[in-house]
């Protein structure tokens, strides 16, 4: 009977020489000659060849075991939440770059408190660049000028009149910017 099941030849000789112990076919001393092994170390091996049986008639729900779900699945489902998530959070700021494009005093309160009457802010100005902005940041300079040919003229870097004088700077036309 042993011979018919599954294992390596030298455990299938352990496993006869217990169940002869216990038809009562062999003494323990003789199985512990037998198997090269003392008296303890064989009630052991024994033992846990019993435990192993016993576990393996232990009675189970009829019909198929449930199949776990891999946990492939769950990684999926973590990840298309993860794209809703970063899909939402473009949008946003796309939906956020339209607004800053269409009305950028919402984002620059600098912005807001000169078109109120305040004062600007000079260090914001110049981060924007362009024409506009050196402009703006020109005329929140200090005003400096100088006695030349008898009348007071303004720095040509002073105040942005490019040493006009008293004439306020002109805009991209040609004319006046009405400030």
């Amino acid at each position: 009977m042993v011979e018919d099941l599954e294992g390596s030849d030298e455990a299938k000789r352990r496993m006869k020489v217990i169940l002869e112990t216990l038809a009562g076919q062999r003494t323990i001393l003789d199985a512990c000659l037998e198997l090269g092994i003392g008296k303890s170390a064989f009630h052991e091996l024994r033992k846990r060849v019993l435990q192993a049986a016993l576990t393996d008639v232990e009675p189970r729900p009829p019909g198929r075991p449930p199949t776990a779900e891999p946990p492939e699945a769950s990684e999926v489902d973590r990840l298309k939440s993860e794209n809703d998530r970063l899909r939402t959070d473009l949008e946003v700021a796309h939906v956020r770059e339209e607004i800053l494009l269409a009305m950028p005093e919402v984002f620059d309160p600098g912005r807001q408190a000169a078109g109120k009457g305040g004062t600007r802010n000079p260090t914001a100005e110049k981060k924007k660049g362009g024409k506009r902005g050196r402009r703006a940041l020109r005329s929140s300079r200090p005003h400096t000028s100088r006695w030349s040919s008898g009348s007071w003229r303004c720095g040509p870097r002073s105040c942005g009149t490019g040493g006009r004088g008293d004439q306020r700077p002109t805009g991209s036309a040609g004319r006046s910017s009405g400030r």
